[in-house]
């Protein structure tokens, strides 16, 4: 490791990402603008990990923020042949997560606090968008799975619109899409798993966070202050890892609406799981760093909506007609396909509730 000197940036936005940094003492400031930063404490900081992960993943991944350290503060370098094997190991491994964690706590408060300042009209804009963002996604996940000819132009035309992409951001926001995927080494998780009967409660609101979920089969729903939130049903689904790795209670409680099989992982349990799946907290920590990903795109997209001042919503409101259209003529055509008539009821249910005619 070599040692970096203090009161400087250890590296800016845009610059490569292929190694990460140890803060073995003082402060270190992450910016994403002039305007948005916060600041993690060491001493031991494992950081600058999120962008290796997301780069191994994606192919392509410049640093996403800023980062400086202050003048008491001292910092070493992590060559890039050690970033994975860190993640690799039990301590370092849980110590990457927290940090990654960290970040992304940071940046959800900058989100809500600019989504906040919106007006009533923008704020209808954005959920606009992220409504058609979240048909677009059903129709894609229909194709990707079948392949129907019928389905590509109409898909490839809507998964490149402006207004789902500015969906896709937006939707950053929602506990929905904030939702990590462990799809990998399941057999390794049959030792954990637990079985729930429908009307069970896994954790309740309050409770210590020293568990992370991951959902075989059923369906959760998920409680805050008693009013139903969400359902999730996707297998694969980790859920409360959040709260797992940074040590704090549960924000929300959770019950079973059918039977359902859990894999309950604790902490002490890493370092077994470790040995069977070494990619375990890879992978989760990768989650984590795509979700800072579009935490990012959303709050740039956000900052420049409130320096405009102005949002006009009458291009999102005409597209999601005309997907509705779409759907209600492509199952004209293919009748057999019940899923294109329940798309078009649950897309004109939610149009209805925005009051979209």
């Amino acid at each position: 490791m070599r040692m970096l000197m203090s009161d400087t940036y250890i590296y800016k936005q845009n610059d490569p990402s292929n190694k990460a940094f140890l803060l073995k003492e003082g402060n270190v400031t992450l910016e994403l603008n002039e305007k948005d930063s916060f600041v993690l404490n060491g001493p031991n900081l494992l950081f600058g990990f999120m962008e290796p992960l997301l780069l191994e993943e994606l192919g392509s991944c410049p640093r996403l923020l800023n980062a400086k350290i202050d003048i008491d503060s001292s910092c070493e370098e992590i060559p890039p042949m050690e970033v994975r094997w860190l993640l690799g190991q039990y301590e370092s491994g849980f110590s990457i997560c927290k940090t990654i964690a960290q970040i992304l706590i940071q940046l959800d408060k900058i989100l809500i606090k600019k989504k906040d300042r919106l007006s009533a009209k923008e704020h209808l804009g954005h959920e606009y968008c992220k409504l058609y963002a979240e048909m677009v996604d059903k129709i894609g996940e229909s194709y990707n799975k079948q392949r129907y000819p019928w389905l590509e132009d109409l898909y490839s035309s809507m998964v490149v619109s402006v207004t789902y992409v500015k969906g896709k951001s937006f939707s950053s926001l929602s506990i929905d899409s904030n939702k990590s995927a462990y799809e990998k080494d399941f057999q390794q998780l049959d030792r954990y798993t637990k079985s729930y009967s429908s009307g069970a409660y896994v954790c309740q609101q309050g409770d210590e966070g020293n568990e992370l979920y991951i959902l075989r089969r059923g369906k959760l729903k998920i409680y805050i202050d008693n009013h139903p939130i969400t359902e999730i049903d996707k297998s694969g689904t980790v859920i409360g890892e959040m709260i797992f790795f940074l040590g704090e209670s549960r924000t929300a409680s959770i019950q079973a609406i059918e039977d359902t099989s859990l894999a309950i992982i604790k902490k002490e349990d890493l370092e077994k799981i470790l040995k069977d799946s070494p990619n375990f907290l890879k992978t989760l920590a990768t989650n984590i760093a795509n979700r800072i990903l579009h935490h990012c795109n959303a709050i740039e997209k956000l900052n420049k909506d409130l320096m405009a001042g102005v949002s006009n919503d009458s291009k999102e409101k005409d597209e999601l007609r005309d997907l509705r259209t779409a759907i209600s003529n492509l199952y004209m055509k293919h009748k057999d396909m019940g899923w294109l008539y329940d798309l078009f009821d649950d897309l004109s249910t939610k149009m209805a509730e925005l009051k979209i005619k």
